[in-house]
């Protein structure tokens, strides 16, 4: 059985509620964390996640989700194009990019350690405004 630390870290700036973040976009990145991550390190592993609004001060803001796991890194030869939860993803922020103009997912290794971090960039739409421009 694997076992990991779960960490949460949501800023203090914003209320969460308050902002659109679509269904189902953090549970597949949780579970490649888990899947091809921390089940991989044979110890008790970590993956942490943070919902940030950046850069404060600033009319145009976004939402950042970051999802950090100390599972194996990527190997850099590797392109993953059949991954079916990053293939959701995708398809759900290039519906947010044709309406909103921006929205973005990046993999990268960890700079000081093993791991990778998932990295969501999304408009900062409070439902407020959504539900204006349904």
């Amino acid at each position: 059985m694997t076992s990991f630390e779960y960490r949460e870290d949501m800023d203090p700036a914003m209320d969460i509620h308050e902002y659109l973040i679509p269904a189902l976009m953090l549970q597949p990145i949780i579970e490649n964390a888990i899947e091809h991550g921390v089940t991989h390190i044979g110890q008790k592993g970590s993956i942490d996640l943070r919902i940030s609004l950046d850069p404060p001060g600033r009319e145009e803001k976004t939402i950042e989700i970051k999802v950090t796991n100390d599972g194996p890194s990527l190997d850099k030869n590797l392109l993953i194009l059949n991954n079916h939860a990053l293939s959701i993803i995708q398809e759900q922020l290039f519906t947010i990019r044709k309406k909103y103009g921006t929205g973005t997912l990046t993999l990268q290794n960890n700079i000081n350690r093993s791991g990778v971090n998932c990295t969501i960039s999304l408009p900062a739409i409070t439902l407020d405004v959504f539900k204006k421009t349904r």
